[in-house]
């Protein structure tokens, strides 16, 4: 069966073309060249410059909601830990220690408030917590009170009033934490 110079061209034709496609996906053809996978060359790229405008938003959106969860995190340590200085306080413990206690639930740098008078017991934290350095947004406040009826018999006059203000660090109970004045 004799071949015909059609067939021969075919043939020739598709032994040039299988040498030049499949370099990585490009498949050329005369003077055009187009990909097998994105289609016509200029759409290629699109999804690096999508990738590169959308993906500093995702950073930033997760980065605002871990963030809301620590503040979340925070108010629920500093609302407990106020609660239960609050019942120690008002059962009799002496302030120091209270602040003490207190101290260690909460944040560094948080600030602690603890008056007890002869009818209520009060106690307030107040912590600061910074925003990430992505938002540019100002710390937000995160604030406990709490107040418990005192016991009778629990406060004297020399207690009534702060039992120290201001930030706190963990270590800053000094010795008089446990001295007998307080009790």
């Amino acid at each position: 069966m004799p071949v015909s110079g059609f067939r021969v061209e075919e043939a020739a034709k598709r032994r040039r073309w299988a040498a030049l496609v499949r370099v990585d996906g490009v498949r050329a053809e005369s003077a055009r060249v187009r990909s097998v996978r994105a289609g016509p060359l200029r759409d290629r790229g699109a999804v690096t410059a999508e990738v590169a405008l959308v993906l500093p938003t995702l950073v930033l959106v997760t980065a605002v909601a871990l963030w809301g969860i620590r503040v979340a995190s925070v108010h629920l340590a500093c609302a407990d830990a106020a609660r239960s200085g609050a019942r120690a306080a008002a059962r009799g413990e002496a302030l120091p220690a209270v602040r003490d206690f207190v101290a260690r639930a909460i944040p560094r740098g948080a600030a602690i408030d603890i008056r007890r008078d002869a009818a209520t017991t009060r106690v307030s934290i107040t912590a600061k917590i910074p925003a990430p350095a992505a938002a540019r947004l100002p710390p937000l406040t995160v604030q406990a009170h709490v107040i418990a009826a005192t016991e009778p018999g629990t406060a004297g006059p020399a207690e009534a009033g702060p039992a120290k203000r201001g930030p706190i660090e963990l270590g800053d109970v000094g010795a008089d934490a446990h001295s007998p004045r307080d009790r």
